[in-house]
């Protein structure tokens, strides 16, 4: 039998490896998502079935959030803490934005309410408008808000206030919730919130989604 002399096996394992790495740089690679915290995509969840009102007494549904970037955040307007401090933290997001109204003008502010019998259009007109008059409020039957918040992922629930006997609370979650143009929750930013945290993730991610087919 003829043997193979070392040389010739040193060559063979030089081609071998030159051609596996010609074959590596010719290979296509699939373009991954940014490691952007917080994004969805290319999972996402499509809405449907929305019958709420705004604060101007007019019908808010999908159609309200196609076409558009929308941020949402569910609270209630008693609420003492967390629904004031992340409404002034989408205010300076909104402000921060600003400075690029170009690339981010159509992007909307959505706080939608969980406290149904308090919270009428009128109180939540004077809620919103106080952090920014373009704010826009929501509310609808307490069958519509759990229709909402079920496919959110939301959870809220009344629990009595232990300073007033004849009022109460609202525990609730404090995630902000990005929708896409096409009705999708799409990136979800986690509490505690920051204004600059946000906006640039917020930039980033719709830098990335627009380099996408579908929202093209």
């Amino acid at each position: 039998m003829k043997r193979t002399t070392p040389f010739v096996l040193v060559l063979s394992i030089v081609a071998l490896a030159l051609g596996l790495g010609l074959n590596y740089l010719l290979k296509p690679t699939a373009k991954k998502p940014p490691q952007i915290e917080g994004l969805l995509w290319p999972q996402s969840k499509t809405l449907t079935d929305i019958a709420l009102i705004d604060n101007q007494e007019t019908p808010f549904t999908v159609d309200n959030l196609k076409g558009k970037w929308s941020l949402l955040f569910f609270g209630y307007t008693h609420c003492p803490d967390v629904c004031p401090t992340t409404l002034t933290v989408l205010k300076g997001v909104k402000q921060r934005l600003a400075e690029q109204a170009q690339e981010t003008a159509n992007t909307q502010y959505v706080f939608i309410s969980v406290d149904r019998e308090r919270d009428t259009p009128e109180v939540l007109t004077n809620y919103v408008k106080y952090f920014d008059p373009e704010f826009i409020g929501v509310t609808g039957s307490q069958a519509q808000i759990e229709k909402l918040t079920r496919q959110l992922g939301v959870v809220y629930m009344r629990i009595a206030d232990p300073n007033n006997k004849d009022s109460y609370l609202v525990d609730h979650s404090a995630s902000i919730m990005l929708i896409d143009p096409l009705g999708r929750m799409i990136a979800l930013f986690s509490a505690p919130h920051a204004v600059e945290t946000i906006a640039k993730r917020y930039l980033t991610m719709r830098q990335f989604l627009n380099q996408q087919t579908e929202y093209r």
